[in-house]
Parts: structure tokens; sequence; C-alpha cells
């Protein structure tokens, strides 16, 4: 993934099939679309407590687990 900014990173059209889960933990906001995700978990989202934005347009999720969302609590755009 590329750094854009302080807090931002761009992992699109990487080919990722899960959300990394190696980035700084402060992020605000992250884009993962153009990519081959299919579920998005409570696991997959809960170390990233100050996303603002998540992308994931134009990716292959067919589930998303309740709850996956509910540690974002400043997430304002999906």
């Amino acid at each position: 993934c590329s750094r854009r900014g302080s807090s931002t990173f761009d992992c699109s059209g990487r080919g990722l099939s899960t959300v990394p889960q190696d980035l700084p933990t402060s992020i605000t906001s992250l884009n993962v679309g153009h990519n081959a995700i299919t579920s998005l978990s409570y696991s997959d989202l809960s170390r990233y407590k100050s996303l603002t934005k998540l992308i994931a347009f134009t990716n292959k999720i067919s589930f998303v687990q309740p709850g996956a969302f509910s540690n974002l609590i400043y997430l304002e755009f999906l």
C-alpha cells in the first residue's frame, strides 16, 4: 500500500483478498477498492479505530459480518 499524507493509505488495485493488517493503527482513511476482498469482519477492521473513511468498492464482497463496523465509531464514509 502507498501512504498518502500522514494517515491515509491507498491499497487499491493490488489483488488483495483481505484488508491489510500491517498498516499503522492510527490511519483515518483507507482505500481497498478494486481488489478481490470477499468479506468484511470485525477482526479485519477493529484495529483501525480512527478510520473516518473506508473505500471498498469494486471488490467481491458477498458477506459482511454483523458488527464488522462496531468499533469504527468515527467512520463517516463507506
